[in-house]
């Protein structure tokens, strides 16, 4: 399984290496989005984790582009080559390596960052991986896989009452441990 995970990276990087942009993005399912795959799926049907892992990682301060972050996830994150995404923990492992705490929490408290998982409305609507940064409210980012905007919530029941979900996980990304 591992040789096919390391395969599927390879072809997937070679292949979405030119995507080059820089600072968050928002709508997996854009146009421009379009060519790049995960596993063996085009992102806009299975990229929530992977730009979730990416717009956390800007925000951060973590120097990667979206290409490496997918090859990261190809690798390391992906459920069955990506048919079911990305496993949340193991997206937190990209940023544990480089020095950051993690921690599993009910809420995110002010200036926190953080990898939300949240079920969808719907019976076959599935789940949704979002980056999440406090700010006097909560800035979500790719909320929406076709609208390139950062919508912003006072609070979580806020946030779930808009989406008509409710939370699976909330992973908050501490600063580098010195």
């Amino acid at each position: 399984m591992n040789f096919l995970r390391e395969i599927i990276a390879d072809k997937n990087f070679t292949a979405n290496r030119h995507f080059n942009v820089k600072g968050v993005i928002n709508g997996q399912s854009r146009r421009e989005l379009s060519s790049l795959k995960l596993g063996l799926f085009p992102l806009a049907y299975n990229g929530c984790g992977a730009l979730a892992l990416y717009n956390l990682a800007n925000l951060l301060g973590v120097e990667s582009t979206l290409p490496e972050i997918i090859y990261y996830c190809d690798k390391n994150s992906t459920v069955l080559f990506g048919l079911f995404g990305n496993r949340p923990k193991k997206l937190t492992d990209f940023f544990l390596t480089r020095g950051f705490s993690v921690k599993r929490a009910k809420n995110i408290q002010k200036g926190e960052y953080a990898l939300v998982t949240y079920f969808c409305k719907g019976l076959f609507s599935g789940m949704h991986i979002v980056a999440v940064k406090e700010n006097n409210g909560l800035n979500i980012y790719n909320m929406y896989g076709n609208v390139d905007k950062t919508y912003n919530f006072k609070d979580q029941t806020a946030f779930m009452n808009a989406v008509g979900g409710h939370i699976s996980s909330i992973y908050i990304i501490g600063k580098e441990v010195e």
